[in-house]
């Protein structure tokens, strides 16, 4: 069981470096991966739960304290080539990702400071917004959530909204970690063991997925969707009704050409009617 210090100096994010690559059709694409780990004490249920059921959880338990050492809320920076500028981000919620394409789905700060909004009581990550916000989130991506998580559908079991207001900037001191550390190779809980399922403290932050979907250029392409993208919900049926295996190359590849049509669509010259022909942008 963990046992909280008393804080000392500011926060911690523990960062690290990767580099992959993203092969679609006869081209592949070098990526490096700058990736940021924010670790919270505890994190409870989404604050977008209905009122009956955040009642229920904490006739239960505390769902202000769901688990402990929450470390499945990580920013990961993809930079185009050897360090070149940031192409996109994958923000980890729940217990799956987003990628998100800067000048398409969210804007580069002029300074480059990449910037995210931690939710309301479950922690997770999403895009700067200084409004309230409202975010579908589920416990899982499957065939059953994809189509609220995606498209907004009928929430499902298990489903819930985060609710996010970017009012306060945090500082925060970077510790970076080598790959080998316990922090990310750990097997056991990191916290305490808790007889309810999904209460327990989590393994070491290399167990964010399973390996089929552990190589990041993977992830970033294979979480890349818009909202209303009925073609993303298809192909992330099928590449999540076996995570074990993976999904079949077919899917995989006209993933990471999705990725790669957004991302391209964003560097000048762009050719607008090609984009706009790839459902890409609207301009």
């Amino acid at each position: 069981m963990h046992v909280p210090r008393p804080p000392v100096g500011p926060p911690v994010v523990f960062a690290r470096i990767d580099r992959d690559e993203v092969t679609v059709g006869d081209e592949t694409h070098a990526f490096t991966f700058l990736t940021y780990h924010l670790v919270f004490r505890s994190s409870g249920l989404s604050h977008g739960l209905p009122a009956w059921q955040r009642g229920l959880a904490d006739v239960i338990a505390d769902a202000d304290d769901w688990h402990q050492l929450d470390h499945y809320t990580a920013v990961t920076l993809a930079l185009a080539g050897d360090g070149g500028p940031p192409v996109a981000m994958t923000l980890q919620q729940h217990n799956y990702m987003r990628t998100y394409v800067f000048g398409e789905d969210v804007a580069l700060p002029a300074d480059g400071r990449v910037e995210v909004d931690v939710a309301l009581g479950s922690n997770e990550l999403y895009p700067h917004d200084p409004a309230p916000r409202r975010h579908r989130a589920a416990a899982f991506m499957t065939p059953d959530t994809l189509p609220y998580l995606v498209e907004g559908g009928e929430a499902p079991a298990m489903a819930a909204e985060d609710l996010t207001h970017g009012a306060t900037e945090i500082d925060y001191r970077l510790q970076p970690l080598a790959p080998a550390d316990a922090f990310y190779s750990f097997k056991g809980w990191l916290g305490e063991r808790r007889w309810l399922p999904g209460r327990d403290g989590p393994p070491g932050a290399a167990y964010n997925t399973l390996p089929t979907l552990k190589p990041l250029g993977r992830q970033l392409v294979a979480f890349y969707w818009r909202d209303g993208d009925a073609e993303y919900v298809a192909l992330a049926s099928r590449m999540t009704e076996n995570w074990r295996t993976g999904a079949d190359p077919a899917t995989l590849d006209r993933l990471g050409e999705r990725f790669v049509v957004a991302w391209r669509c964003q560097e000048p010259p762009v050719q607008v009617a090609a984009c706009e022909q790839a459902g890409t942008v609207t301009q």
